[in-house]
């Protein structure tokens, strides 16, 4: 008997490698599905025009909106999809092959450094900001995805990334498409690379919420410095984003269920306001630390505009200031605390006393417990405002 052959098409060592490392994510399923989704039935490929589609933010009738949003990162955000589509996928003559859809995948999504993940997302904030025709005074050495970055940011510059990292934020949970975002106040993040990588002429008030006129030039290799000791999850919001408009195609025509991490209308931070953890502060902490903690405070505050609901265990203005009050609340609960305190110290001036408002915070895995011995394990400290800081509980700061 002569060997048997297969009618199935042999598949190439290179779709292989691509599902292999799109398998080792979780995401192959969810891949097959959007292509099947987006592909024409014609070619087998995917059409340009709809990946960009897929991937634009204002696409779907979405805006931007709050009285600190420069006409720039509005812009940049009507861009944003084909600079996504032209950063990562490799067309065909007849769009996006299967192999070239799954590699963009994983080029974009797979496990890589955290540099790696801030090089891309150094190199989309360019490429979006040029469509937007704001210079931006960055040069990467060579096109390796973990190549040096030479240059410098201006303050201006780096809020306009920590926007548009928030709308990524934002679009990457708000998975049935709907609703309008208000951009919170990220000034005590700029404020925190200011502090950390520059120097302003004349000397830096951090209490003058007025950053648009700074002109310090902050080194771009203390800018990665920051966000790798700073907020190190910063770069995630690319691939969250990436992972969360083609998840968005593959369950098209299909009835989500609710969740928390869904966002439905408007999203307004003017609710969150009334709390000490507003929107700003609350994105501030979810990216310094990879954790569900981190995760659970992004989420309530990205998904809804207030964010606090039933999580809210303590408020000094609610429920007393008295320690017996306190400890009524607190008493009985075994979950992580995040723990915010609000003071201002005040300075004569010309005979008037300024006050100067300050936020600190402190996240611990371990509820208080009446004890007369230490307890418990590490957290982390925080200046939230008007400089955001974060002190581990290991290293030297």
């Amino acid at each position: 008997m002569g060997a048997s052959t297969s009618s199935e098409p042999r598949v190439s060592a290179e779709q292989n490698e691509a599902e292999s490392v799109a398998a080792s994510t979780g995401a192959l399923p969810m891949l097959q599905n959007a292509f099947s989704k987006l592909a024409n039935p014609q070619t087998n490929a995917v059409p340009l025009e709809n990946l960009q589609q897929r991937f634009s933010f204002a696409g779907e009738g979405r805006s931007c909106s709050g009285s600190n949003v420069p006409d720039s990162l509005t812009v940049m955000l009507d861009h944003l999809g084909s600079i996504l589509v032209d950063q990562f996928f490799v067309p065909d003559k007849g769009g996006i092959n299967w192999v070239e859809f799954v590699k963009s995948y994983n080029k974009c999504c797979a496990r890589v450094s955290s540099s790696v993940s801030l090089n891309m997302l150094l190199r989309v904030f360019v490429a979006v900001s040029e469509s937007a025709n704001v210079p931006i005074h960055l040069e990467f050495e060579s096109g390796d995805t973990d190549c040096k970055i030479n240059g410098h940011l201006l303050p201006s510059d780096v809020f306009l990334l920590l926007a548009l990292c928030w709308v990524m934020s934002w679009g990457s949970r708000n998975l049935k498409g709907e609703g309008n975002l208000s951009l919170p106040d990220l000034n005590h993040l700029v404020l925190s690379v200011i502090t950390s990588c520059g120097q302003v002429e004349g000397g830096l008030d951090v209490w003058d919420r007025d950053i648009s006129s700074l002109e310090a030039q902050l080194p771009a290799g203390k800018f990665v410095t920051w966000v790798m000791n700073t907020v190190p999850c910063l770069p995630d919001c690319l691939r969250l984003y990436f992972n969360a408009r083609l998840q968005i195609a593959a369950t098209d025509g299909v009835e989500l269920a609710p969740s928390d991490s869904s966002s439905v209308g408007v999203i307004s931070s003017i609710a969150a306001h009334d709390y000490l953890l507003t929107q700003g502060r609350a994105w501030a902490i979810s990216i310094t630390n990879k954790s569900r903690v981190n995760e659970e405070i992004s989420g309530a505050f990205i998904s809804n505009g207030g964010g606090m609901g039933d999580k809210l265990v303590y408020r000094s203005s609610t429920h007393g200031r008295g320690l017996g009050r306190f400890w009524s609340r607190v008493e009985g609960y075994k979950g992580p605390l995040l723990i915010l305190i609000s003071a201002s110290s005040g300075e004569p001036h010309e005979g008037n006393s300024v006050d100067r408002k300050w936020v600190i915070g402190v996240l611990t895995d371990q509820a208080f417990e009446s004890k007369d011995i230490f307890y418990g394990n590490s957290g982390c400290l925080y200046s939230i405002d008007p400089v955001f800081h974060v002190f581990p509980p290991i290293g030297r700061y």
